[in-house]
């Protein structure tokens, strides 16, 4: 694959079940060809797994902002939009 990626937030929107029609096929052919972009997708469904079927408490609040701006980082290759 060349070094176009899709956009992350379109990645988290495909892994979520939230794209439809040709926009989802699109995703799901490219990362059947990129391994950076299919890594992303597992890794998102890994978590949003996680969080669902976890029953213990409550992160604190500090562990969860440092997550969120873990995940909100932006990529500094050219994406696909």
């Amino acid at each position: 694959m060349d070094d176009q990626h899709i956009a992350y937030e379109k990645l988290v929107a495909f892994a979520a079940g939230e794209l439809d029609g040709a926009v989802a096929r699109g995703v799901a052919v490219h990362i059947a060809l990129c391994g950076e972009c299919a890594g992303t997708v597992t890794r998102f469904r890994t978590i949003a797994f996680l969080m669902r079927t976890d029953a213990s408490q409550e992160p604190p609040a500090a562990v969860t902002a440092k997550a969120r701006a873990i995940f909100s980082r932006r990529r500094s290759v050219p994406l696909i939009v």
